[in-house]
């Protein structure tokens, strides 16, 4: 795929199922379903008004990744969203908190953007400005993570699943890895985060 984007390529994801193409440029996340020339556009931060309060935390679009099936496209615009490809329902399942106790430095309270989705797509990881790196079941309540697995004081870099699906490691200032045994979804039990590295 050819995005043909004047403004260029900020980040992007293709789908491994059809090849289907996601980027942002510009502030805007298109998508280009596989066989198409069409962008479609799914988001656009360039809506949001700088004036806006904390607006480095809500005005920008970033980070899309598909998951492994392919039916799900998650991005970061405000906190986590999660779209589907097919219907083009789009939720906005978490939501970025704002500046940490007011101060001028810009740390956030809570601020997500998508990471590593688990092998069998049950599963994704957001990294946080905040520094943490969390761990979730888009198809449950998602209010709150099974578990946050790290909080160090920089953003995480780069949470990545093996091929098995039972580690994820993340690059910090300080590098972290954690064995995860996968929750119960009959008990809603959280998995179990043992710091490996």
């Amino acid at each position: 795929q050819i995005t043909h984007a004047e403004a260029g390529v900020a980040a992007f994801s293709v789908s491994a199922m059809d090849g289907s193409l996601a980027y942002v440029s510009n502030n805007q996340l298109f998508l280009v379903k596989a066989g198409s020339e069409e962008s479609v556009l799914i988001a656009d931060g360039n809506n949001v008004d700088p004036a806006t309060e904390d607006f480095i935390f809500h005005g920008f679009v970033d980070a899309p990744s598909f998951s492994p099936d392919g039916e799900t496209l998650a991005y970061a615009f405000d906190g986590l969203h999660l779209y589907n490809v097919a219907s083009g329902e789009d939720q906005h399942v978490l939501t970025n908190l704002g500046n940490l106790l007011g101060e001028s430095f810009v740390f956030s309270l809570e601020a997500y953007y998508p990471g590593a989705w688990s092998p069998d797509g049950k599963h994704i990881v957001t990294g946080g400005k905040d520094g943490s790196v969390r761990y979730w079941d888009p198809e449950g309540e998602p209010a709150a993570p099974y578990a946050i697995l790290n909080k160090p004081i920089w953003p995480p870099l780069g949470p990545a699943f093996p091929p098995d699906g039972e580690s994820l490691l993340a690059v910090t200032w300080q590098p972290a890895g954690f064995r995860l045994k996968s929750p119960q979804r009959s008990t809603g039990a959280p998995p179990s985060p043992t710091p490996i590295m």
